[in-house]
């Protein structure tokens, strides 16, 4: 774009979701190839549109209360009543304990939309969990401070910094909020985007991102979808088994990876009936690799 296009350097943008990736990119960007243009995650890219906000608000706003419906402010406080520890009191007069327990609340409600956690069958959670449907423009769009700055981004209906070209980097992890925040950017300003991403790779969704954002990547007008189908990191044997199972989702883009590297049975599936039989079947392998590099994955941290 900057050598053949002669397009200039500071109307490019490159938008990533780590410090770690934007500085990996800076290194080969801006200080081996010398060119010089803004490279930011999208909190940065947010607090650059929004100037010098600072405070930005780490608990709900107590005013925004207000604008709750009658329905919504109900089940609020009856959940704050029953579980919190509050009095009727302490709910009319919206007091320090409210306050404490509202953020108590916000707490829970985090866990059950960052996390996704499975909740337990009680009636605590699944108050819990109704709240967050019902009143979810309040808890989520101030529930977090990095997304509360993206959100208040996107309310802007004009911009002061203007990119006619942005670079999405690993888009298959946007948010839902990501994605209007940049749709409206995209929008307002006439911009030309490309987004660099993998469907197959959408494996944080409980961060918040959203499949649909990227299967659904031609809601972009005028959007034109390339394919990159070569790969150098797996054997073909690999990608073959692979694709196959991720494949059994209809949903996702069909492409037919391709690899010069070759690994015979690259996989391989040991069953075991016990946790204990699982341990000793893991240590019998490590023990005869044991001098080669060995990553062992697993579900949860738990295990």
């Amino acid at each position: 774009m900057v050598d053949i296009l002669k397009i200039e350097q500071d109307s490019i943008l490159l938008l990533s979701y780590t410090n770690e990736a934007v500085l990996e990119m800076k290194k080969i960007i801006v200080d081996s190839f010398k060119i010089n243009v803004k490279i930011l995650t999208f909190h940065k890219f947010a607090i650059l549109l929004l100037n010098s906000v600072k405070n930005i608000k780490d608990h709900i706003d107590y005013k925004d209360i207000k604008i709750m419906n009658n329905k919504q402010k109900l089940a609020l406080n009856l959940c704050l009543y029953m579980f919190y520890n509050l009095t009727f009191v302490n709910i009319v007069n919206h007091d320090c304990k409210y306050k404490e327990a509202l953020n108590l609340l916000e707490e829970d409600i985090k866990k059950y939309y960052f996390e996704r956690v499975e909740f337990k069958r009680s009636l605590k959670t699944l108050l819990i969990k109704k709240l967050y449907e019902k009143i979810s423009s309040l808890f989520i769009n101030e529930i977090n401070t990095f997304d509360s700055i993206i959100y208040k981004a996107s309310q802007l209906d004009e911009y002061n910094k203007k990119f006619k070209y942005i670079l999405i980097d690993e888009y298959q992890d946007i948010s839902n909020l990501r994605y209007k925040f940049i749709q409206k950017y995209v929008h307002l300003n006439n911009s030309f985007l490309v987004a660099v991403g993998d469907d197959w790779q959408t494996i944080f969704s409980f961060a918040s991102s959203n499949i649909n954002n990227i299967l659904n990547f031609k809601n972009f007008k005028d959007a034109t979808v390339l394919k990159i189908v070569n790969t150098y990191r797996n054997s073909q044997e690999l990608i073959n088994i692979a694709g196959k199972f991720i494949m059994a989702n209809k949903k996702q883009i069909a492409k037919k990876l391709k690899s010069n590297k070759s690994i015979k049975d690259p996989i391989e599936l040991i069953p075991y009936n016990n946790n204990s039989e699982a341990i000793r079947k893991v240590a019998s392998i490590i023990e005869k690799i044991k001098d080669k590099k060995i990553a062992i994955l697993t579900r949860y941290k738990f295990d």
